[in-house]
This record gives structure tokens, C-alpha cells and sequence, in this order.
């Protein structure tokens, strides 16, 4: 349950007091308040079904009704119903304990805790705080933050967990709360909450297009006539090896095919930094491929150590193989025309 987030195509029906306008012009004057982001709306008159997308809606080029919407705690009124629907078949009752629940599978550190109720997780009443302590110090830093919490870490959160009296408390947002009814209604229905939200809810409402995981099509798109088409094409196979991701022979984007090499001029600079960024990695290969076949190595000012790339990959690779905690700084870089002058320290 921590994990899936629902994803919808998000329509909009028409509110009676605004019948003497287009939902779209509605829409627009609200989406010009909005710092980032839009709306699409779906208006149907008369039989006819009209789609509008306002705003700043990215990527461009899709068309409004196929765009998805992440719902995010919408999804909570969905965990709602699948209780009711529970306690309708009779498998739970609204004031249901944690402990009659999970007594065999936790021990709870606070037998207030143990006697909080599924009526009270839903309603946001239970006392538990909005998020757990055991999510990471990474949660902030990520746009699944539940992805990797699953019910082991929940519970284990729970066991712990602490109020200062018996509930109910005062209404205050949880998303550990309710997500711990998601998963709690899962096992008692001896189902994922994906297929639970399919068989209760989106299923017999018609919604096609109201998913906890999206199918491939939707995480990858089609590549059918007509459509516009983002793709990088390769020179050579990816599966043969990883390096041939770097060996880009088009891109494609929005329809529009350009040369790899018109988009990123190489310049001094860039070919100095991605020898460093070899060199720290110790990948012989990436250090050497910026230089020219025919390279000379010097030491100021005028003695040669060494010619060519066969002569630097021998010197290089015995050195990247003694030495693992090889890394070089820089400290200074000074870039003259073709010149580039590192003050490095390694």
C-alpha cells in the first residue's frame, strides 16, 4: 500500500453556475494563478466532448484527454470506501483495534496505540503522526518517498510508536495513518490494494484510465503514424555493452531529428573535463578517448615522455590498477583559445 500511487486522467465536469462560459476559459483564468503546472478539462454538450489543456503543461505534443495525472491524496477517499466496502461484506467492523488486527504480528510499546481503530485511521483521528520516523533521511530528496516502505517497516514504526492519551484525537493529517489502513485492508482481503481499488471501485465506475501502476504504454509511450516521437537512436547495440549508450547517432524530439554533434559544440574545456572525470573513475578507455591518436606528453617545458595513445593507455592503466583511491581536484582552471591549464591536486 506505501508503495503504488494512483495516476488518473483528470476531467472536470461543468459546474451549473458557470453553464454561460467554456470550462476551458474557466479553467485558463485559474491556471494563470498557478506558479507551475495546468489543468485539462473535459466538457461534454449536447453530445459533443470537448478536451482543453491550460497552463504549463509539459511535455508538449500530447494531446489533453491522454495526458496523466499523479492524484496523490485523493487516493485517501478511495482507502475510505474499500473500508466501507470491508465492513459491509463484514470482514472488519469500523472500530476494528490494531490490536485484534495485528495482535500476533506486533507488540506494541503503548496499548494506546494498539487501540486505535480503522474508523480512526481513516478519519485522521488516531493520534499517529503525518509521516513515520523510519522513512530515511532521503524521503525529502525523492519523488517516491514510499516506493522502498513497505509493511515490515510500517509495523515496525507502529510497535514503537507512542501517544500522549487513549484516542480519539483531534483531526490532524496522517499519511502513515492511512496508508496503514491500506495496507491493513489488504491483507484482511487477501489482495494487493491495486486490485482492490480495480474490483471496488474504478472497475465498476468505468474508470480505464484510473491505475495504481501504469501499463507500458503509458511509462513509454507508442510509436504509431502520426504521433510525434522522442527517441535516441544508437550507433551501436546497448546490450552488447553500457558504453554504447555514449554512441548517439540521432536524436529525435518532438518529431524533429537533429545531429548529435549540432547540439553540443566540443570546446577545450568540455574534453579537459571528461579526461578528468575518466581519469577519477580510473576508466582507461573514457581517459583516453578525448585524445588524439598522435598525442604527445610533455613535461614543462619542452621533454617528451611519451607519443600516442597506446603509449598513455600502458603508462595510465598500470597506474589505474595500483591505485584505487586515485582522485585528482582541480583547483584552478585557466582556458586560453584551444589552451586549457589545470592547477590540479591529486
Amino acid at each position: 500500500m506505501f508503495s503504488p500511487r494512483l495516476l488518473v486522467i483528470l476531467v472536470a465536469a461543468v459546474c451549473p453556475a458557470f453553464a454561460d462560459k467554456p470550462l476551458n476559459e474557466i479553467a485558463e483564468k485559474e491556471a494563470g494563478k498557478l506558479p507551475k503546472g495546468g489543468l485539462v478539462t473535459g466538457e461534454s454538450i449536447a453530445g459533443v466532448t470537448r478536451f482543453e489543456g491550460v497552463g504549463k503543461l509539459e511535455p508538449d505534443g500530447i494531446a489533453p484527454e491522454k495526458r496523466v495525472f499523479e492524484i496523490g491524496s485523493i487516493t485517501k477517499v478511495f482507502t475510505g470506501l474499500l473500508l466501507a466496502d470491508a465492513v459491509e461484506a463484514k470482514k472488519v467492523r469500523l472500530d476494528s483495534t490494531l490490536k485484534e488486527l495485528l495482535g500476533d504480528e506486533v507488540t506494541f510499546a503503548d496499548p494506546d496505540v494498539a487501540a486505535i481503530t480503522l474508523v480512526q485511521l481513516s478519519t485522521h483521528t488516531s493520534g499517529l503522526p503525518r509521516l513515520p520516523d523510519n522513512m530515511g533521511w532521503f524521503i525529502g530528496l525523492s519523488n517516491d518517498p514510499y516506493k522502498k516502505y513497505d509493511r515490515k517497516d510500517a509495523l515496525k514504526f507502529l510497535a514503537k510508536a507512542e501517544l500522549d492519551h487513549a484516542p480519539p484525537f483531534p483531526a490532524s493529517y496522517s499519511n502513515y495513518g492511512v496508508g496503514l489502513l491500506g495496507e491493513l485492508l489488504s491483507g484482511i482481503q487477501q489482495k494487493s490494494y491495486a486490485d482492490l481499488v480495480a474490483e471496488k471501485i474504478t472497475g465498476p465506475l468505468g474508470m480505464k484510465d484510473t491505475v495504481v501502476v501504469l501499463d507500458k504504454d503509458q511509462v513509454f509511450g507508442t510509436v504509431t503514424a502520426g504521433k510525434q516521437a522522442n527517441l535516441v537512436l544508437l550507433d551501436a547495440n546497448p546490450v552488447d555493452s553500457l558504453e554504447n549508450f555514449t554512441k548517439i547517432y540521432r536524436v529525435i524530439n518532438r518529431g524533429i531529428v537533429f545531429n548529435p554533434d549540432s547540439l553540443v559544440a566540443e570546446t577545450p574545456a568540455a574534453l579537459a573535463q571528461r579526461q578528468l572525470n575518466a581519469y577519477n573513475m580510473r576508466n582507461i578507455e573514457a581517459f583516453l578517448e578525448p585524445y588524439a591518436e598522435d598525442v604527445e606528453i610533455y613535461t614543462y617545458p619542452n621533454t617528451l615522455l611519451g607519443k600516442g595513445k597506446d603509449v598513455m593507455r600502458k603508462n595510465y592503466a598500470a597506474m589505474f590498477e595500483s591505485t584505487p583511491n586515485l582522485h585528482c581536484e582541480v583547483l584552478g582552471r585557466i582556458v586560453q583559445g584551444n589552451v586549457v591549464i589545470d592547477k590540479e591536486r591529486v
